[in-house]
């Protein structure tokens, strides 16, 4: 009712490995018993699987990341795939490690295992491991039997590779040849002009991100200090104009002091045709 089967694409300069699962009978009867999420997880890991590794360790962040889904989400699809069963056929065996010391290691997981599989894997008192496992035979999964295996074994298994914690970065006091500081500085001494330069770095770390982005647009330090005055004058409240409210409003803030210069050259020249000094 449910199997997988290895093979090959072969054609015109390539030769892929494919991997197919086969779904025939009554298995619609059985569609209720999956979940979407369970769908997702099931395939992932069946892509995991090779003719040689019927037997796939894969940490539950990676399939989250893979399949989109919350971590919490992934543990319950595989617990509930470890319960299902297709006629006679277990969907998920997982099979919890620990290491020589007592340590917690990463679960095993065997999809579509044979009935050797489950003795094996969830022995009862008279159970008795399979050659499969131990160097003999070949793996049979599914019902379907594969290559033979003589390396497959529970000690030769590798453990995925540890992946360090990403680090978070900082925000620091800029340096003299920053960009971004011209900009900062031109907001701050036309908010507050009368304070000197020695801004703190919490006023910094609040304005950085804003500034990284006038920097990537080109803005300059004349056009932060124009920008800022014309919010100033409109809302007459110098501290409502931050760097995120000016950069929020800057179409507005940059077309009204347009509008002004315009204004004002025109005066001028008015002015100067009348000979008014």
């Amino acid at each position: 009712m449910i199997a997988v089967t290895f093979g090959h694409i072969r054609g015109n300069n390539c030769d892929h490995p494919i991997t197919s699962l086969s779904m025939y009978g009554d298995f619609r009867e059985h569609l209720k018993s999956f979940q979407p999420s369970d769908w997702m997880v099931f395939t992932y890991l069946l892509f995991q699987m090779t003719p040689k590794t019927p037997a796939v360790v894969v940490p539950v962040p990676e399939i989250a990341t893979n399949c989109g889904l919350s971590e919490s989400t992934v543990r319950s699809a595989i617990k509930r795939l470890s319960t299902v069963k297709i006629g006679d056929q277990r969907v998920l065996i997982v099979k919890h490690r620990q290491g020589d010391d007592g340590s917690p290691m990463q679960n095993l997981h065997i999809l579509l295992p044979s009935q050797e599989d489950v003795e094996w894997f969830e022995p009862t008192s008279n159970s008795t491991p399979p050659p499969n496992f131990e160097g003999g035979g070949g793996v049979n999964f599914g019902g379907h039997y594969s290559k033979p295996v003589n390396s497959l074994s529970l000690l030769e298994l590798k453990e995925p590779p540890i992946i360090p914690p990403k680090v978070k970065k900082t925000v620091s006091a800029p340096k003299d040849d920053d960009p971004a500081l011209p900009l900062f500085l031109a907001w701050r001494r036309t908010v507050y002009p009368e304070l000197n330069d020695d801004y703190t770095l919490a006023e910094w770390k609040k304005a950085h991100i804003v500034l990284r982005q006038m920097v990537h647009k080109k803005i300059t330090a004349d056009e932060v200090a124009r920008a800022t005055q014309v919010l100033i004058r409109k809302w007459k409240n110098r501290d409502m104009v931050t760097m995120h409210a000016l950069w929020s409003h800057w179409s507005t803030a940059n077309t009204q002091g347009m509008s002004a210069m315009v204004s004002q050259t025109a005066l001028n020249a008015i002015r100067a045709a009348k000979g008014i000094d």
